[in-house]
């Protein structure tokens, strides 16, 4: 039964992360403290348990993202692919209070630390039984024909090189 439910699940978060979605450029910006506030990103999609927020900011240069999943262990995004291979992975958990954060470079099916960090700003908190990662980034990088591949992980363990329990790639448009 619980395997089943855990599917069901994968393919609620699924459907919903793999349409396209149009992220607006924010008149503010947005707190970087591990918490995903009602109204804080200007493209915020919740299902099956997870919640995914990004903001554009006024002038284009820095996208904040925000990434909540309902486990104790690792949560990730990957940039600029929808698959792990070729993506800039932001990863983290939080262990009884102490955070990790984490840029790796995906590659094949395993990944590495980043040769060069991007992040300006990062948070990692565990409240209960949920996750969550929040970071800003530059957004050129990221950005290509006027959209963003994404893809978003979590696992059950604090070790980012164990195996994901969810992954999901799609694909975000960027508002003219």
């Amino acid at each position: 039964m619980k395997k089943i439910i855990v599917f069901a699940l994968i393919l609620l978060a699924g459907s919903a992360a793999s349409a396209q979605q149009t992220l607006k450029k924010a008149n503010t910006a947005t707190a970087v403290d591990g918490v995903i506030s009602a109204g804080e990103y200007t493209l915020q999609e919740s299902n099956g348990g997870m919640v995914l927020g990004l903001a554009l900011s006024a002038d284009g240069t820095t996208l904040s993202v925000g990434f909540r999943a309902a486990t104790k262990g690792w949560v990730a995004v990957g940039l600029g692919a929808k698959r792990m291979n070729g993506a800039s992975m932001f990863m983290g958990y939080d262990a009884g209070g102490k955070s990790e954060f984490s840029e790796q470079t995906g590659g094949g099916h395993n990944h590495e630390p980043a040769a060069k960090a991007l992040a300006k700003k990062s948070a990692v908190k565990n409240a209960g039984n949920e996750t969550t990662i929040e970071f800003t980034v530059p957004a050129a990088p990221f950005t290509k024909s006027g959209k963003i591949d994404m893809i978003l992980a979590f696992g059950r363990n604090t070790n980012l090189g164990s195996m994901h329990q969810y992954f999901n790639g799609f694909t975000v448009n960027l508002a003219p």
